[in-house]
């Protein structure tokens, strides 16, 4: 019985702990594959960017899917302390992600950086609403950190929003197939769905809204495009008087 009490208990590894570090890795690969010929492929800080802050957009972006995965493997191997403290650091960098993809988008207008796929009103909205949806749901988990299954699934609906980016410009500028962007988003949010539906025979709540807020992101901003107000402000960001 002494020998047996002195054995180091070995935590059991669960459902969530597979999947969600399994979603985490995908991620970083959607980014590295999307992102890797402009940026991780050459270099990183020495990759030729636009500019110092499309860089450290790039890092900040970079810092999360890694922080996610950290996040992931934290609790997976039950260190919840640790988890915690770097939640504090993961809050910081959400926030200042939403100001970078702003900024980014702005400068990236005056530029003239606007992919040939979406008009200039198209191409604000997408990415605002997008980062915005995202500072929501990162906030939205924050709030609900002591409640495990749901801050997992914000934080992961979350990180699946920003994603498109990274599979558009694959799907766009390399496999020429614009079809595989949605049919990705769509995948992985579906997967969210059917794990929840796999493990406790019904979806959260809360995975359904997300996922629904994050699906309209897009036909939202094409609808809003057109409106007077979008391309007034086109014209502005773009310095038309």
């Amino acid at each position: 019985m002494a020998t047996l009490a002195s054995r180091p208990v070995i935590a059991k590894i669960r459902t969530d702990d597979i999947y969600f570090t399994a979603m985490s890795l995908v991620m970083l690969a959607i980014v590295i594959i999307g992102f890797g010929p402009t940026y991780f492929y050459r270099g990183v800080v020495l990759a030729p960017l636009p500019s110092p802050l499309v860089h450290i957009h790039g890092a900040a972006f970079t810092c999360w899917i890694l922080l996610f995965i950290v996040q992931n493997l934290l609790v997976a191997s039950r260190n919840v302390r640790l988890h915690r403290r770097l939640g504090y650091v993961g809050a910081v960098l959400a926030a200042s992600m939403v100001v970078l993809g702003v900024l980014v988008d702005t400068a990236a207008i005056r530029r003239g950086g606007v992919p040939p796929i979406f008009t200039t009103p198209q191409f604000i909205l997408i990415n605002d609403l997008g980062v915005a949806l995202f500072g929501s749901l990162v906030a939205a988990a924050v709030w609900q950190r002591r409640n495990g299954p749901i801050h997992k699934r914000l934080m992961l609906i979350a990180t699946i929003g920003i994603m498109p980016p990274a599979i558009t410009r694959y799907a766009v500028f390399v496999a020429h197939q614009p079809l595989i962007a949605p049919a990705v988003l769509y995948t992985l949010l579906l997967s969210v769905i059917a794990f929840d539906i796999a493990t406790r025979k019904k979806p959260y709540a809360v995975t359904i809204l997300a996922s629904l807020a994050t699906v309209a992101v897009f036909p939202l901003s094409k609808a809003l495009s057109n409106t007077p107000f979008m391309q007034q402000l086109a014209l502005r960001i773009q310095g038309h008087p």
